[in-house]
């Protein structure tokens, strides 16, 4: 809070000539309303702009009557702005301890005084007294409410501090500058920022050394991370570069590029990103116009878990503040949209930086030196309701939060712990990294990743094919990326809370329908394996209905099997030629009959909600077919887990 009080205090008597609202006389009635003829003096005096005859004659007053509350209102008013901020606060003081209603805009004044100066108890009754008092104008209301709505904030965080731990990261942390940390979902990859001094790459040997921001890799090694080395080309091909944000399958890469330059030109910034196949990276390419503009920084970028929202700090015109956060999207054609301010409540009309969307796409971490805070830059963190706008940012706590500057915090996948860059601690020399257990508090929602490959029929890798993955409830979709290389891919999904189920498809146009169902309630955090399988469009193929499960001896379906009869029903609404059978198997446990019409009632419950979906009976089939055509052994659970299936078999193209 204090960060701001000395703003306001440092506001008032740098400006105070020319903008500070013209002072005027208080009422006292001991006093008179107008004063002796020396405070008359005085107060013209200082109207005029001479504030050094003001004094003098206000010294005057004050010979002929030691206790004239004018006196002592005017002298603050000298010294205010004369810049003698603490002299100001003794003079009014002294003018209210005489009439303690002199004017209530003098308490407001003298309350944030007292606050900026440590008096915090003081200064709280003080603006309570202006908020209480019938004269006030009520032009500062909002500032003093809002000054004891930061002091309530400020002790609550005081008293109430969080555990914090902060060990140095070995190996990265070297003699030089680190910072802007990430570390890879697995935890086996940490690129960073590593600052230090050398000399100009484009020049001879007689170059100056100079500070150069290089993006570097480090590599856990099975005991922790190694020193790293700078990225290989096309990476580090300017003098600085970093802020490195990784996509969760480790294949799009978001940065920031800088050209020095003298001047405003110093800190020209602007965002790129390369996208990885195999062990290769793409050429660096620019994020385009709608994110890169020519008369602005813009910096410090985070990328969503599925590489396809980034976020990023720019102080562009037409802001709310000095520097805001703002978003951009990846477009079908994979360019990115227009950026667009987050606005209230995450951007204030000061500086707000450092962004990190977890892998969760719902909790945001940023640095503001506004929102209510400790001192210089404070870490934040917010949470995306399902509206796409954010709750009111949350204070991460004390001793994380303390007088001096806090910012880039990176928070792993799990949500256990926290990395960040810092000068304040015992590190090995000037910025080093560092990790930290997280408040659980301020832990973003539990993730799984989905990983896996595409394989065809036959096992071989399928490189042409793509991957959607859609949202139950609201039906968004959004497109995987699939290494063109190995064929992988990797999807998150959000777990607990108001998260809700997806599926994901395989999306080929000559490609049989192929699925699989998230149940978020159902599904711990950490990997899930997941191999999907692209198989040609064929008649006479089987082709397995994934997920689709019916509880022991019975044919009712459940509300995941409805969701993905429903996107079968959209396979067959793209797909207007094909006919197909429906069929129901079992394994070999139980009764042959029971079995046989059990396999049968269940194809039929199938068949007739893709009926009831608009899908023409006329291209519909089904059969049941028991224990009869096991496509494994029954000798063991997983043979006769594959045994009991729902498939359908194409009839006709």
């Amino acid at each position: 809070m204090r960060k701001l009080l000395t703003v306001f205090v440092l506001f008032i008597s740098v400006l105070a000539h020319s903008q500070m609202p013209e002072p005027y006389l208080g009422e006292c009635e001991s006093a008179g309303a107008e004063g002796g003829e020396w405070v008359q003096k005085s107060m013209r005096a200082v109207l005029q702009g001479n504030m050094q005859m003001g004094e003098l004659y206000a010294k005057k007053a004050l010979d002929a009557d030691d206790n004239d509350p004018h006196a002592f209102y005017i002298m603050g008013e000298v010294a205010l702005r004369t810049g003698n901020v603490r002299a100001a606060e003794a003079f009014w003081t002294r003018c209210l301890e005489i009439c303690p209603d002199y004017k209530a805009e003098l308490q407001y004044f003298l309350g944030v005084m007292y606050m900026e100066s440590g008096k915090t108890t003081r200064g709280e009754e003080m603006i309570e007294k202006y908020l209480d008092n019938p004269m006030r104008d009520g032009g500062y209301d909002r500032e003093a409410e809002r000054y004891l709505e930061q002091t309530r904030i400020v002790n609550e965080l005081m008293t109430h501090p969080v555990e914090y731990d902060p060990k140095v990261v070995p190996g990265v942390s070297t003699r030089a500058d680190e910072y802007f940390p990430t570390v890879s979902p697995d935890g086996q990859i940490c690129l960073f920022t590593r600052r230090s001094m050398q000399r100009g790459r484009h020049s001879g040997p007689a170059d100056r050394e100079r500070l150069v921001e290089e993006f570097t890799i480090s590599r856990h090694n099975g005991r922790g991370f190694d020193s790293g080395e700078p990225m290989p080309a096309p990476f580090n091909q300017s003098y600085n570069e970093g802020a490195p944000a990784l996509s969760a399958d480790n294949r799009v890469l978001v940065f920031a590029s800088c050209e020095r330059g003298e001047g405003a030109e110093a800190q020209k910034c602007d965002l790129y990103y390369a996208i990885r196949n195999g062990d290769s990276w793409s050429q660096i390419m620019p994020m385009g116009e709608g994110v890169n503009r020519p008369d602005s920084w813009e910096g410090q970028p985070s990328i969503s878990a599925n590489g396809d929202v980034v976020y990023f700090a720019s102080n562009r015109e037409g802001g709310m503040g000095g520097t805001d956060i703002y978003v951009s999207y990846r477009q079908p054609d994979g360019t990115w949209s227009e950026a667009e301010n987050l606005g209230a409540p995450i951007n204030t009309s000061g500086f707000e930086k450092t962004p990190f969307i977890h892998s969760d796409s719902r909790t945001l971490y940023f640095s503001s030196d506004t929102h209510p805070g400790l001192g210089g830059y404070d870490i934040f963190y917010a949470r995306r309701k399902d509206n796409m706008e954010f709750d009111d940012p949350i204070n991460i706590g004390y001793p994380i939060n303390g007088q001096d500057n806090e910012w880039g915090l990176f928070v792993t996948f799990d949500g256990q712990n926290a990395y960040f860059g810092s000068n304040k601690l015992n590190g090995p020399g000037g910025y080093d990294l560092y990790r930290f257990t997280l408040p659980e508090e301020a832990r973003p929602q539990e993730v799984a990743f989905v990983r896996g490959v595409l394989k065809d029929e036959e096992g071989e890798i399928v490189r042409d094919a793509d991957l959607l993955i859609k949202n139950v409830t609201t039906r968004e979709i959004q497109r995987v990326d699939v290494d063109d290389a190995s064929g992988e891919y990797t999807a998150v999904v959000t777990l607990g809370g108001q998260s809700d189920d997806v599926i994901i498809k395989v999306d080929r146009d000559d490609a049989a329908f192929n699925s699989k169902y998230i149940d978020v309630d159902q599904t711990e955090s950490g990997m899930i394996e997941a191999d999907m399988e692209v198989s040609e469009i064929a008649v006479g193929r089987e082709y397995r209905l994934n997920d689709i499960n019916f509880a022991s001896n019975s044919y009712q379906l459940d509300n995941n099997a409805y969701t993905i009869i429903e996107e079968f029903g959209l396979f067959l609404e793209d797909h207007p030629a094909v006919k197909v059978d429906i069929q129901g198997h079992t394994d070999n446990v139980g009764d042959d009959a029971a079995n046989l019409a059990l396999s049968k009632n269940r194809a039929r419950v199938v068949y007739e909600y893709l009926i009831e979906l608009g899908v023409s009976p006329s291209r519909l089939t089904h059969h049941g077919y028991g224990e009869q055509r096991p496509i494994a052994s029954n000798d063991s659970s997983e043979g006769k887990a594959k045994n009991r299936r729902t498939v359908f078999i194409i009839t006709q193209l």
